[in-house]
């Protein structure tokens, strides 16, 4: 039997597609280029973060690259309210860009997360729901073509509690109070439509499921001030659902030495939380038993493994997250600038060869700080 540190398991009606596409696995993804795109909550980047975050802590000599081209207001649909942004522009459509992103990143996996403005917050209706459908086929359509593999993230939910004196009956002259509900039909048609080719990671159900459990002891709890733009929290929680169909909380093998009592110096492939995350301390221990499980097998594995980090650990980890961020925060606006769009008010990063060298100085900075993880002591007291 193998001695195993904590490890939870998540339930979840739509892990199994983990297990049905395999090249969805996180090994499977070192040296690959992961294109995510999306509309402002994707732009606003914290999940996106999180994921190159957990590639290279877990993975240290990987070269696993993660591209953020979220553009604020777009969608899939094609669609637009009259009079967005007090009828300065019209939403964005992927679709006018799209071509371009695929001609120069060359993306072996591409995420998709679309639907907040997809329905332009108006009640269900063929009008929005059947072009929803549309531009997603269209994508998989272009995905296709170019050999990629594609991951769906259903939308995040809409939240219209911190926001009810703004919302409509109908959707006339503020957003659609049953707006969440239209959010999960799109949702649903999703996983109806594409889960049998595609992964489909229940964003929306996870986020749905953790704001109802909280909201039994606190009933003003929200992931999303605004009704639409999800905090923190929010983007952590569509970082988990993604880590989880990579299978980043299967336990990491350490293979016993030898017989009896051992002690080993192990390289840190912990994945560390973003250091201003704000959780419950019970939610944390759940996180580290989900996705920082180790496991022992080989012969005499059975007794009681213990792990202890370096006092130093957080400070390594705040930097490694930070140097991310601020990479991140160049390389989507460059990339935004590279491949063009039409949403006006976006930072434009030019010329290309300069901020591209800005990040390259970052990402050296960041396999320094790597590299400079602590070790982590492991001992083992064998039950035999």
């Amino acid at each position: 039997m193998a001695a195993l540190i904590v490890m939870s398991l998540n339930p979840n009606p739509y892990a199994a597609q983990a297990d049905e596409n395999p090249s969805a696995a996180a090994e499977s993804m070192q040296g690959q280029t992961l294109l995510i795109l999306g509309d402002s909550i994707t732009y606003g980047g914290r999940y996106a973060v999180e994921l190159e975050m957990a590639f290279r802590c877990r993975f240290p000599g990987g070269a696993t690259t993660v591209l953020n081209l979220g553009l604020p207001s777009e969608t899939i649909s094609g669609l637009s309210e009259e009079g967005h942004a007090g009828g300065n522009f019209p939403r964005p459509d992927l679709h006018e860009r799209l071509g371009r992103i695929l001609e120069r990143i060359d993306a072996d996996f591409i995420f998709s997360c679309y639907g907040m403005n997809c329905g332009i917050y108006k009640p269900l209706s063929s009008g929005n729901l059947k072009p929803y459908l549309q531009g997603y086929e269209k994508l998989a359509t272009a995905v296709r073509g170019e050999g990629a593999s594609m991951i769906i993230l259903t939308p995040p939910p809409f939240d219209p509690l911190p926001i009810i004196g703004r919302v409509t009956s109908d959707g006339a002259g503020g957003p659609f109070s049953g707006y969440d509900r239209v959010l999960e039909t799109f949702s649903a048609a999703l996983h109806e439509t594409f889960s049998g080719e595609y992964p489909v990671i229940p964003v929306n159900e996870s986020l749905t499921h953790y704001v109802v459990k909280r909201r039994i002891t606190d009933p003003d709890f929200t992931l999303a001030g605004d009704g639409v733009h999800i905090n923190s929290l929010g983007h952590h929680l569509v970082f988990e659902s993604i880590a989880h169909l990579l299978g980043f909380d299967s336990p990491r093998v350490i293979q016993a030495p030898i017989r009896g009592d051992w002690e080993l110096s192990l390289p840190d492939t912990s994945i560390p939380l973003p250091p201003d995350i704000s959780m419950p301390a019970a939610e944390i221990m759940i996180f580290n038993n989900r996705f920082n499980a180790m496991q022992v097998e080989g012969r005499g594995a059975e007794g009681n493994l213990r792990v202890s980090y370096s006092p130093d650990k957080n400070d390594h980890d705040r930097r490694i997250f930070d140097l991310i961020s601020r990479k991140h925060a160049i390389l989507k606006d460059l990339w935004l600038t590279e491949t063009g769009h039409l949403r006006p008010g976006m930072r434009s990063l030019e010329p290309f060869e300069s901020w591209s060298a800005r990040a390259a100085e970052l990402e050296e900075e960041l396999r320094k700080a790597i590299d400079s993880r602590p070790a982590v002591q492991v001992s083992f007291i064998s039950s035999e």
